[in-house]
């Protein structure tokens, strides 16, 4: 075994490890570097979860503009006829043909207005990206975390994404970063 060289015998041109630093020592004054770093861990904040709102927005957009065509072209081979489970029952099977029955104008409706939705999550994710409008990047994480609006926030995907999105938003280093 190798006996341990004591400190003082090592070389100068050998590097020595450093000395620790104090732990309890005050932190420095702020600086103008130091500012930008704050503006830059906020952008660096809102990235992801301004993009899920982006992400959320067009896929909505999509199924909006897929629920309109389903709404104004017909289905080909007519509607479906009445199960064999509801032929005796009167009510239900009058309930089956009327469900079988596609109602353009409210169709196109709905549509319209879950693409109008679709769009305001977009335009707010992409100022929440931007660190432009905070309003609007908080109205599009509310409105992503409705079900009854958007199709994700039907099966949660809305859900996650608004929550993440509001929790960085209400963040105070990130809500000073917005005009």
């Amino acid at each position: 075994m190798i006996p341990p060289i004591p400190l003082a015998q090592i070389p100068p041109e050998v590097d020595r490890p450093a000395k620790a630093e104090n732990p309890y020592r005050p932190p420095a004054q702020a600086t103008t570097s130091d500012v930008n770093t704050v503006s830059s861990l906020a952008t660096t904040r809102v990235r992801r979860p301004a993009w899920s709102l982006i992400v959320v927005g067009v896929l909505n957009m999509l199924y909006a503009v897929l629920n309109l065509f389903a709404h104004l072209v017909p289905a080909e081979g007519g509607p479906a006829p009445v199960p064999r489970e509801l032929r005796d029952d009167v009510i239900m099977s009058e309930v089956w043909k009327e469900m079988q029955q596609p109602d353009p104008l409210g169709g196109s409706i709905a549509s319209i207005v879950l693409f109008s939705v679709a769009g305001v999550i977009s335009w707010g994710g992409i100022s929440m990206l931007r660190l432009r409008n905070y309003g609007l990047s908080v109205t599009s994480s509310v409105l992503s975390m409705m079900p009854c609006l958007t199709i994700l926030g039907c099966c949660g995907a809305g859900q996650v994404v608004g929550i993440w999105a509001l929790t960085v938003l209400v963040n105070p280093n990130v809500r000073s970063e917005f005009p």
